[in-house]
C-alpha cells in the first residue's frame, strides 16, 4: 500500500517507474517514485512516510560512503535527513548549464578521492570536490563524449569510474592516470565487444568483475584490456530470452 500506479507520459514510459535504496544502517528503505515526483520511506514493508520532491522528474537517488542521501530532478541536487524526510537543496552553478532544454540528473558516482561525479541526461557529466568546494564539467578534450550518460559506478579499491551512456557506450575512468578508455560495440566481433551503444545499467559481481546492461545487446561482462575485445557479451544466441536489457544485479551467489 502507498504505491499505486500513476500517470505517466508517453514519452516516458520506458523510464523507470521507481529507484529503490536499502540504507547500509538500518533497515529503511527509500522508494524514489519517479513519475509522481514523491519519495518513500519504508520500513517493515510499510511506508512510514512521503515526502514531495520539489520540481518534476526526479530520476536519481544515491547513498554515499558516509551515509548521506542524494535526489536529482530537473536541474536540481537535493540532500535528504532519513530520519525527518528534510529536503536540503544543494546548489548547482548556473554555469554549469549549456543548454536550455528540460534535464535531469539520473545518475552519481563518488570516485576514491571522494569527489561527486553527477550524471545529467543532457548536460553530460558535471564533478564536485568537497575539498575545494568546486564544480567541473566534463569535456570532450577529456576524453569524455556523451552527453547522455546513463549509470555511473565508482570502484574505489582499483581507482576507476565506470560511465554507461545512452549514444556512446561505455567509458573507464582511470583516476591514477587521469585519462578514459572508450568501450564500444565492433559489429565484426559481437562476442567479445560491448553489447550494443545503450548502457542502461551496470553493476559487480561478488568477485568485483563488472557487468554491463545493454539494449539490444544482451549482458556484457569486462574480461579486461584497453580495446573493444574486452568483454565477453552473451544475447540470444547464447539463450537470453531478450536482448533489451533494461536492468542488471548480482546476487549474493554471484
Amino acid at each position: 500500500e502507498g504505491i499505486r500506479p500513476g500517470k505517466s507520459a508517453r514519452e516516458e514510459s520506458s523510464f523507470p517507474a521507481f529507484h529503490l535504496l536499502d540504507l547500509r544502517e538500518g533497515h529503511q528503505r527509500l522508494i524514489l517514485d519517479v513519475h509522481a515526483n514523491r519519495l518513500m520511506f519504508v520500513e517493515k514493508q510499510e511506508a512510514t512516510k512521503t515526502v514531495s520532491i520539489p520540481g518534476r522528474r526526479a530520476g536519481m537517488i544515491y547513498e554515499d560512503r558516509k551515509g548521506r542521501i542524494w535526489v536529482g530532478g530537473e536541474r536540481q541536487l537535493f540532500q535528504v535527513d532519513p530520519a525527518t524526510g528534510r529536503l536540503s537543496p544543494f546548489p548547482v552553478p548556473d554555469s554549469l548549464w549549456v543548454g536550455r532544454q528540460p534535464s535531469t540528473f539520473r545518475t552519481m558516482a563518488e570516485d576514491s578521492r571522494g569527489r561527486y561525479w553527477f550524471g545529467n541526461d543532457q548536460e553530460g557529466v558535471f564533478i564536485y570536490d568537497p575539498a575545494t568546494r568546486l564544480w567541473s564539467r566534463l569535456s570532450e578534450s577529456q576524453g569524455f563524449i556523451s552527453q547522455a550518460p546513463w549509470r555511473m559506478l565508482a570502484d574505489p579499491n582499483r581507482k576507476r569510474l565506470w560511465i554507461g551512456t545512452e549514444d556512446y557506450g561505455l567509458f573507464l575512468y582511470d583516476e591514477t592516470k587521469d585519462r578514459f578508455v572508450h568501450y564500444e560495440h565492433d559489429e565484426t566481433n559481437p562476442r567479445h565487444s560491448l553489447g550494443a551503444f545503450i548502457i542502461p545499467d551496470l553493476c559487480f559481481d561478488p568477485k568485483g568483475r563488472l557487468w554491463a546492461a545493454t539494449d539490444p545487446g544482451g549482458i556484457s561482462g569486462f574480461a579486461g584490456g584497453a580495446g573493444n575485445n574486452a568483454f565477453d557479451t552473451y544475447g540470444l544466441r547464447e539463450g537470453l530470452p531478450s536482448s533489451r536489457i533494461l536492468g542488471i544485479t548480482a546476487d549474493s551467489a554471484g
